[in-house]
């Protein structure tokens, strides 16, 4: 099921403020940070996290005791790797 939702996900950035907006049929999900300062993020499934965002190597990198996210830039294309625990969710997608 998961492979038929297509999310829409909108990034927008000033300077080290992000908002990062994530649509899909069933929900839509903004999260909005500064990069190294403690934020509380939803999940997806309802859930809120408290993390502090870092910027590593071009990448954003939020950090929590349950759950880890990069993601990065490779060109056209957005590479998001979700851990939790021993599983791992690579999701790739394309600039529209």
């Amino acid at each position: 099921m998961m492979n038929e939702v297509k999310p829409l996900t909108t990034i927008r950035q000033n300077g080290d403020e992000f908002s990062i907006c994530v649509k899909t049929p069933l929900r839509t999900n903004t999260n909005t940070f500064t990069i190294g300062a403690e934020s509380e993020f939803s999940t997806m499934d309802g859930q809120k996290i408290k993390a502090t965002p870092r910027l590593i190597d071009g990448k954003i990198v939020i950090e929590s005791e349950k759950l880890t996210l990069v993601r990065e830039i490779r060109g056209e294309e957005m590479i998001e790797t979700f851990s939790a625990g021993s599983a791992t969710l690579i999701r790739r997608s394309r600039r529209v």
